[in-house]
């Protein structure tokens, strides 16, 4: 934001923040992907066998779904299903959260900043001497 000028900086908002938007979007289907993908393998290894027709299927969408389908069931078998989903979800939840540090600085613009690209250096140049000409502008800017 610092290297637009003045009559620009709206604009330059609009678009970081569309990005922010973006990025957070994007960012939670990814992540909800995996940890279905996590939930969806660990409750088909570990769901209680005898369990009637589609209702493994069905669990594997949500774990309230699970739940729901737990109560219906009878005695040990509800019960069964109901730890084995919890236990999945627990399990995929970790996962997930162990795998977001692979996504993290991985945008392109994310890393030509901090990767000391010229064209960054060659804007903090000129803002800086932007400043000293005139650091009452180069505040107000900010």
């Amino acid at each position: 934001m610092s290297s637009v000028r003045p009559e620009q900086s709206g604009q330059a908002a609009a678009v970081s923040e569309t990005a922010y938007e973006l990025g957070a979007a994007f960012g939670t289907a990814i992540l909800g992907s995996v940890l279905l993908g996590f939930y969806r393998t660990d409750l088909a290894d570990t769901a209680p066998a005898g369990l009637p027709g589609g209702v493994l299927e069905a669990a594997q969408e949500t774990l309230a779904g699970a739940l729901l389908y737990a109560r219906e069931l009878p005695g040990e078998l509800g019960e069964a299903l109901a730890t084995a989903a919890t236990d999945a979800f627990t399990s995929a939840l970790s996962a997930t959260v162990r795998s977001r540090p692979r996504f993290r600085r991985s945008s392109t613009v994310d890393r030509t900043w901090s990767s000391g690209h010229p064209r960054v250096h060659e804007e903090q140049g000129r803002f800086r001497r932007e400043a000293r000409k005139d650091p009452v502008r180069c505040r107000e800017a900010r």
